[in-house]
């Protein structure tokens, strides 16, 4: 654990002591819904809506640097699974299929070949109405496998691969353990970034 993830956590910690400290005082204070570090091993058989991702500190002001130090985590869990990210810009905007109000079906994330981009480097753009951590993250690392491969082979094979070896959330090939594992392992990235200092648009 880094020790800017260490720092939340303990930060956590010492809520949760003050609030027993003033408990026993007789103040009447609201206690913590749920600890971090139960959040971030809670799976859906144990329940763990009491606590979510936008409960943690503000760490990043701007989604798009926020995003960027998520790129930064995420590149050892490409490496060691023999994939490099490439150099990358990531932004909120919505995706060339834009976006109609009302509408059910729309493109969330989107990522753009080398060749488009003056500076030669992969595009990504995630929408706005993605509202939070957990869904941004999975797009990021979604759109991330793109980036890696190009934007070449949509969702076939070669995409599906590199998805089972990072265990993307929504890969069609995992078990329900290694679903359960990769949950894990995403909040505990979530919880070094902080929540997302965005809120969406009510779209």
């Amino acid at each position: 654990m880094t020790s800017e993830a260490e720092t939340l956590v303990g930060a956590m910690r010492e809520e949760e002591l003050a609030c027993k400290e003033r408990s026993v005082a007789g103040d009447v204070v609201p206690r913590p819904k749920q600890s971090l570090e139960s959040w971030i091993n809670c799976t859906p058989a144990k329940g763990c809506e009491r606590f979510t991702s936008s409960d943690l500190p503000l760490v990043h002001r701007y989604a798009e640097v926020w995003l960027a130090e998520a790129v930064e985590l995420l590149r050892p869990t490409f490496r060691s699974a023999g994939h490099e990210i490439p150099s990358v810009h990531v932004s909120i905007g919505f995706t060339s299929t834009g976006y109609r109000f009302g509408s059910k079906r729309y493109t969330q994330a989107m990522c753009y070949a080398r060749r488009l981009s003056i500076d030669g480097i992969n595009e990504i753009h995630i929408a706005p109405v993605v509202k939070t951590a957990e869904g941004v993250m999975d797009l990021l690392m979604h759109e991330l496998i793109h980036a890696v491969l190009d934007c070449r082979h949509g969702h076939g094979p070669e995409f599906q691969k590199i998805a089972t070896d990072v265990m993307l959330v929504d890969s069609r090939s995992m078990t329900l353990k290694q679903t359960m594992k990769s949950m894990i392992d995403q909040r505990k990235l979530i919880a070094q970034l902080g929540r997302f200092p965005r809120k969406g648009m009510n779209c």
